[in-house]
């Protein structure tokens, strides 16, 4: 009884976006596998089945062949592509070297409540004192 009301209180606590196995999880993630199979399933039928049958059977449209045979180099093209868009993305959106958005953080925070003698938090030394530590200028 101790552990069952733990349990609630625990899932009750959750963040909405939690990695924890819940019932509602595992049955979107059931529905969708079962999706993909039964998908492929009708993809390999229309890939190689003739015209002739599916006529046969009643189905009168289906898209061209061709596009059984574009389609997934078409999609691998897509995936391995959206690796090198997004390292583009990250190349447009960094700053540059010279920047001054490089050298300090807008918020930085404000060390005054530590000892005079602490030392400085590293990402808040001045480029200024580290090029007078490494290089004496």
């Amino acid at each position: 009884m101790i552990a069952k009301k733990k349990v609630r209180q625990n899932k009750e606590s959750m963040s909405p976006h939690s990695p924890i196995h819940v019932p509602e999880r595992a049955t979107y993630g059931f529905v969708s596998y079962l999706l993909c199979y039964i998908s492929f399933g009708i993809f390999l039928i229309w890939a190689y089945t003739p015209y002739s049958y599916l006529e046969w059977i009643g189905l009168t449209y289906w898209p061209s062949k061709f596009l059984a045979v574009s389609i997934p180099p078409f999609l691998c093209v897509l995936f391995l592509g959206s690796f090198v868009f997004y390292e583009g993305l990250i190349f447009i959106n960094t700053a540059p070297v010279d920047s001054p958005s490089t050298v300090s953080d807008s918020k930085k925070e404000d060390y005054k409540y530590l000892p005079k003698d602490a030392i400085t938090p590293i990402e808040e030394i001045s480029i200024c004192d580290v090029n007078k530590a490494l290089y004496g200028t």
